[in-house]
């Protein structure tokens, strides 16, 4: 029946209970045994430092802020002379971060100037805890001074710094009152994602303190949306955190109010009952008022309206939130229009009325409000004033409705976008489980690739002995059948043409093969190279040379290379095996069609290869992003091939070591007939003029 409108348990001093709690943490965990400043005195006495003295003071300071702010101002005098004396910018941080929480009480405007003056020394000093300290600080004064907008703001901005701080209990204090600031601007789905945000953070941390508050302010928003079974769920949690008596009766008013709108008006009273009992060893404090309002209301609904006006009369002089009054006096109204005592009904409404235009006053308990309005003028015969209330009740109600429509919309959107969120990480989690599935098998493949290697290098050298064998048998049987000279011309003659193919067969197998001992030998004798990085660099020119025959085997010309498809091929297979550097380095490639022989492509191939991978490992040493420009046009009867970085490039003493990578790169130039330029005026490039051996 009745709507409050902000929620009781939001606006019972939750600034408050964060400022005390967040205290505690930030400064020490020494209060339980004050004698640690007795410690702390001792070892400035012993110590000449001021650096050190400074930070103990500050300590001294953490262990007094919650007993004794005479003791505070004391040291942090102190600390300001020291600071002066050492000219110590964090000491100058902690003596305003101090005064300002000084202040924050009785001059919140001073309060915040000293304390953003420590905010920024903090940030220039580096000292991100307590520059996230003095951020929520700020954030707190903000939402005290009714600022909600600037509060969450300031939060926002310093938010993702205190996650990847790993600041868990910052984190939480953070989403906690950026859900206070949303909830008092309108934004109650938004306050209930963020209280959520809140306990995740807190469970990773050591401290639990703000559990209970947490869920009970979800429960709260839960019950102006009417979804009184979440809210039911949500008071029950916040029932399960570890509570001193006080706070499980506070935590049980909750839950009755829930109960009389599921309708268990008799365990709601049971509960109420023992409530007034706790709470009325303080008669006056606003707990103690709202269970036996909650007793009222219990009694309403089971039809027992003079225990109703008794409970009232209980509180009635004592009551001093909008909220509470707006309550009592519609429960009062509407309990004498039962009772057809319609003077005192009318008296009791118009109270109510006379209350509603308060800012803070929702449209739920406007609602209420013009529906008892409309029920004593209706009873009074007053059809026409009757009339005017229960428009307005409509068209409140109507707006509250619209309102609860559109957050609980705006809930399961949420709840979808989450939902969405988890199915997609949990995509990504089996694409990166695929992913390290496919560089085993990668590794395993290349593996097998260079045993391969080394049992076809075998097989050929056991050929070739065999094949010789066989020729100098073939050579005596001549001799000796000079007389069958017809059928051994025939057979010479079919041999000849058999050796002739086998002979290109195996001379193309036998270089490319000689090729790769060669640059595995010449790789070998390279010192301080793990057998990760001589597998990595050996798979690289394994695979530039692969490319070559992949790209002759692929067209119906075996003598050619289509030079531009493979050099697109070549940089790609580079780029995905230095993705690992997580660097931003960009590759151009402007290569014409052309056609080269494959006596020039596989060194050309491993040229590219070597000089690439040179660029990728070492001219963006200590950036994080670059270009690598690769280029190959004809020029003239030649060709030319430039491949430049904008990098480091490489100082005198660097020019003249000579790397196993460069005597490579010029080995090769010579087995084409090329000349290589090398310029490293800025960053390294790298030119080379050659001939197709073969057009």
């Amino acid at each position: 029946m009745l709507n409050p409108n902000k929620c009781i348990a939001m606006k019972r001093c939750v600034l408050c209970l964060i400022y005390m709690l967040s205290c505690t943490h930030v400064f020490s965990q020494d209060l339980k045994d004050l004698r640690k400043v007795d410690s702390l005195l001792l070892s400035n006495k012993k110590t000449g430092i001021d650096t050190v003295k400074i930070n103990n003071y500050q300590k001294i300071c953490g262990i007094y802020d919650l007993y004794d702010n005479e003791k505070v101002s004391f040291y942090n005098t102190k600390i300001f002379e020291l600071s002066k004396k050492a000219n110590f910018k964090k000491g100058y941080a902690y003596y305003y971060l101090n005064l300002g929480q000084l202040m924050m009480q009785d001059d919140p405007k001073a309060a915040f100037k000293y304390i953003n003056k420590a905010k920024s020394l903090f940030f220039t000093v580096k000292e991100t805890h307590d520059y996230i300290w003095s951020v929520y600080l700020l954030s707190c004064i903000y939402m005290s001074k009714n600022e909600f907008k600037s509060g969450i703001s300031i939060l926002e901005k310093s938010l993702d710094l205190a996650i990847k701080k790993k600041e868990f209990y910052f984190t939480g204090n953070f989403y906690n009152t950026m859900g206070y600031g949303n909830y008092m601007v309108g934004n109650r789905i938004v306050a209930i994602n963020q209280y959520k945000k809140a306990l995740e953070y807190y469970a990773k941390s050591d401290h639990d303190d703000l559990k209970y508050s947490l869920y009970l302010n979800i429960s709260d928003i839960y019950c102006e949306l009417e979804n009184y079974d979440r809210a039911l769920e949500s008071c029950e949690e916040s029932a399960k955190q570890q509570v001193n008596e006080y706070i499980h009766h506070v935590i049980a008013q909750q839950k009755i109010k829930i109960y009389n709108k599921l309708g268990k008006y008799k365990e709601a009273l049971l509960l109420s009952k023992e409530g007034i009992t706790f709470f009325k060893q303080n008669p006056e404090s606003l707990e103690y008022s709202v269970s036996v309002l909650n007793s009222a209301e219990s009694y309403y609904h089971l039809k027992n309206y003079g225990e109703v006006l008794k409970k009232l009369d209980l509180i009635s002089n004592d009551l001093k939130d909008t909220d509470l009054k707006i309550r009592a006096f519609t429960l009062a109204s509407e309990s004498y229009v039962k009772l057809q005592n319609l003077s005192l009904a009318q008296a009791y409404s118009n109270k109510a009325l006379a209350l509603i235009d308060a800012a803070s006053v929702s449209l739920s308990t406007k609602a209420t409000v013009f529906f008892c309005k409309y029920t004593v003028e209706k009873q009074l015969g007053l059809e026409k004033s009757a009339l005017f209330y229960h428009e307005k009740y409509t068209t409140t109600k109507d707006e509250n409705n619209a309102e609860i429509k559109k957050d609980r919309l705006l809930e399961l959107q949420t709840e979808f976008y989450v939902a969405e969120k988890e199915n997609k990480i949990k995509g990504m989690q089996v694409a990166n489980l695929q992913k390290s599935n496919q560089i085993e098998q990668q590794r395993r493949y290349l593996v097998y690739v260079v045993i391969g290697l080394v049992l076809a290098l075998l097989g050929i050298v056991v050929f070739i002995k065999v094949y010789h064998a066989i020729k100098h048998k073939n050579n005596l049987i001549r001799i000796k059948n000079v007389a069958l000279s017809v059928a051994h011309q025939e057979v010479v003659k079919s041999l000849r043409v058999k050796e002739t193919l086998l002979k290109e067969i195996h001379h193309r197998v036998k270089n490319n093969l000689q090729l790769v001992m060669s640059l595995l030998h010449i790789q070998s004798k390279e010192k301080g190279k793990s057998m990760e990085d001589f597998l990595e660099i050996s798979q690289s020119r394994i695979i530039s040379m692969s490319l070559i025959h992949e790209n002759l085997y692929q067209t119906d010309n075996l003598c050619k290379v289509d030079f531009k498809e493979y050099v697109n091929r070549l940089a790609q297979s580079n780029l995905a095996s230095y993705n690992k550097l997580q660097k931003d380095i960009q590759m151009d490639i402007e290569v014409e069609d052309i056609y080269l022989d494959i006596q020039t492509a596989i060194p050309l191939g491993l040229i590219i290869n070597e000089l690439i991978s040179n660029a990728y490992k070492h001219a963006f040493v200590n950036k994080n992003k670059g270009t690598i420009l690769l280029s190959l046009k004809p020029k003239g009867s030649s060709f030319e091939l430039v491949i430049e970085d904008n990098g480091n490039g490489i100082t005198d003493n660097q020019a003249t070591k000579k790397t196993l990578g460069l005597q490579l790169v010029k080995q090769l130039v010579d087995q084409i007939d090329g000349i290589l330029k090398i310029n490293s005026s800025r960053g390294m490039k790298y030119q080379i003029e050659f001939k197709n051996l073969t057009v």
